[in-house]
């Protein structure tokens, strides 16, 4: 998804300088999905489908980011469009993404292991490479 693809709440395009906008490059959102998917083995009883891959490490990176609780993570989501981008949405969606005990349940799926996995992927893709100068300021 490019920033031109998002409709915003307001019309317009978002600033692609954003540091939401910016991260959502650098998450690695195929690892993603491939540690969390193959935790749904069964289809749900109630017929909802699952919490999309990206909106849950998306919680879970939101919450650390910011240092949220667990009740603050979903309203600053659905008040925030840098944020509803960062998580994959195309549209502003006011209404709450998931209720906020589930944040536990993305952190036991994607597990400690994957977590740290997908954590060295992003901290692999910020490090500059090896002879690249730093910019000042």
């Amino acid at each position: 998804m490019t920033v031109d693809d998002f409709a915003p709440l307001l019309g317009g395009k978002p600033d692609a300088e954003n540091k939401w906008i910016k991260m959502s490059k650098i998450v690695p959102w195929d690892l993603v999905e491939e540690i969390y998917t193959p935790t749904f083995k069964d289809i749900r009883p109630d017929g909802r489908p699952p919490i999309s891959s990206r909106i849950a490490f998306g919680a879970l990176y939101i919450k650390e980011a910011e240092n949220l609780s667990q009740s603050d993570i979903v309203r600053h989501i659905s008040e925030n469009v840098y944020m509803h981008y960062f998580v994959g949405l195309t549209e502003y969606n006011p209404k709450p993404l998931f209720e906020p005990e589930m944040r536990t349940q993305f952190a036991v799926r994607f597990g400690k292991e994957g977590i740290e996995r997908i954590n060295e992927e992003i901290y692999r893709r910020m490090r500059p490479a090896p002879g690249t100068k730093l910019k000042a300021g």
